[in-house]
């Protein structure tokens, strides 16, 4: 089928994380994050006109911060990459952030 082709959305959020209320050492997600997770069953729905229930992304721990990764209907992936300021110095660029975890991956 010439119309089918297969992708990958990245998307990035600086600074996703913010102290716990209730345990001033935990770190969680922001509101534009829990937002973003909100609100994903309803953009798929609206894309494809019917009612879609994604199931939850895969959470992974990452030395910049976290990813979320889901599969969208069709089979593409949804990944969001989280930025921890504080594992990542506030207002680094994210290519410089990706160069890093390169250079791990290629150690590993």
């Amino acid at each position: 089928d010439p119309d089918y082709y297969e992708f990958e959305v990245n998307i990035f959020f600086d600074d996703a994380f913010e102290l716990c209320d209730e345990n001033v050492e935990d770190m969680v997600v922001n509101r534009f994050v829990k937002q973003f997770v909100e609100v994903i069953d309803e953009a798929a729905s609206n894309v494809h006109q019917c009612n879609i229930k994604l199931k939850p992304p895969k959470k992974y721990p990452t030395p910049y911060g976290g990813r979320l990764e889901w599969i969208l209907p069709g089979g593409n992936k949804l990944v969001v990459h989280l930025k921890d300021k504080i594992k990542i110095r506030h207002r680094k660029r994210w290519s410089q952030v990706i160069e890093r975890v390169e250079f791990y991956l290629q150690l590993a």
